[in-house]
């Protein structure tokens, strides 16, 4: 899936020679499945990750079955969503 490119930790369009990046999307429409809130687009008010909501706590157990189900409702292919013991989130 090719897209707009955006800063990682920021937002703002890629742009190189005069122009916006144009590449894959696949990390970034991961990312923001997982940061995202539900409700946060009008389309698909289920999805979510409420990454967020985590900064106090563990995730529940079901989490990353849903993050992974998430993430492949928007397009991606994912066959695993985990969290580490230290908080990791690992997506492969």
């Amino acid at each position: 899936m090719n897209g707009l490119m955006t800063e990682q930790n920021c937002g703002d369009l890629i742009i190189e020679g005069g122009g916006c990046v144009v590449a894959g999307t696949e990390r970034q429409t991961i990312e923001h499945v997982i940061v995202a809130n539900r409700g946060e687009w009008r389309e698909w008010p289920l999805l979510g990750g409420e990454l967020r909501k985590m900064h106090h706590g563990i995730a529940g157990r079901m989490w990353a079955s849903r993050a992974r189900e998430m993430c492949r409702e928007a397009g991606v292919a994912v066959s695993r969503v985990s969290v580490g013991d230290d908080g990791k989130i690992t997506v492969e």
